[in-house]
């Protein structure tokens, strides 16, 4: 689901994937959709990550099931590409079956930049049909925190902050683009890691990547104590520094299932990259917005 971020419709074919991979075609019902439109504007060091997780603690874990989650208002307007992804990607933590946002030139650009491929944006229709709308003050929002064990659970940060970490982490298909590590890079320069924490930062491609070492943001993540990997899902599923037994981890990974990111008794708990960064600074759960 995370194209929906650039106006595309990504379907999670699930168990459904053997099926389309013997034959080569999938049906699905048209989910119906309920819009989510998103006023105000964001403070400093909120992002779209915190957003969803947000709206996830108003709706629940079942509050949009089959769905399609819309995303539209002034947040979403002024919000980057990368925050769109991210907020997509994540629907499916509501039972949702995709999430989008209608492309503007923004996205246009985006696409202009990286194909010469003819395309034509889809909108939806000035007289589409939703099962429900909420509307959302985003001037409101604070960094939010998913807390271990369940994925369902958040908090506003003020009630976990000065919890103890060992590890931190920054990837996955949830982050680990060009606004993630340049949010990271900025609260970390001049900075070092806390000497407890071990803090893995994986891009999540090759292009982001060689885009942010040529501004710096490799090199100052390094001069910070990081650890940055081969772009990759990395530690999202345990593949690259896997949780130890009883280590705490907060990450911006997309999911905090007890035993995914290594064994069983780690906790992890799930934030934004600016708050992944601040915390790994401390070495406990730590709200960014005073680092930028």
């Amino acid at each position: 689901p995370t194209v929906g971020g650039v106006g595309c419709l990504g379907l999670n074919l699930s168990a459904a994937e053997t099926s389309f991979l013997r034959l080569g075609w999938m049906w699905f019902r048209v989910p119906k959709s309920v819009k989510f439109k998103i006023t105000g504007k964001l403070q400093n060091g909120v992002m779209g990550r915190d957003v969803f997780e947000y709206i996830l603690s108003q709706i629940g874990p079942a509050g949009a099931v089959y769905q399609a989650m819309e995303y539209t208002g002034p947040v979403m307007d002024e919000m980057s590409i990368d925050g769109r992804l991210s907020m997509c990607c994540l629907s499916i933590f509501t039972g949702a079956k995709t999430g989008i946002v209608n492309p503007d030139q923004k996205v246009i650009d985006w696409f202009k930049e990286r194909t010469k491929v003819p395309f034509e944006p889809q909108y939806s229709d000035p007289d589409a049909e939703y099962v429900k709308t909420y509307e959302i003050d985003g001037s409101k929002i604070e960094p939010q925190i998913v807390v271990p064990p369940y994925r369902r659970t958040v908090k506003n940060i003020k009630e976990v902050e000065g919890t103890k970490i060992t590890t931190a982490f920054i990837g996955s298909c949830a982050s680990g683009r060009d606004e993630d590590l340049e949010i990271a890079a900025k609260i970390l320069k001049g900075r070092k890691i806390h000497p407890s924490v071990m803090f893995n930062v994986t891009p999540g491609s090759s292009d982001t990547m060689l885009r942010v070492d040529r501004e710096g943001v490799i090199t100052t993540l390094l001069e910070a104590g990081c650890f940055v990997c081969a772009p990759s899902c990395s530690m999202c599923p345990g593949f690259y520094t896997p949780l130890a037994k009883n280590e705490v981890c907060i990450a911006s990974s997309t999911t905090n299932v007890p035993g995914r990111m290594g064994d069983e008794s780690a906790q992890v708990y799930l934030g934004s990259p600016a708050t992944v960064a601040a915390s790994a600074i401390e070495g406990k759960i730590t709200d960014p917005r005073k680092y930028l």
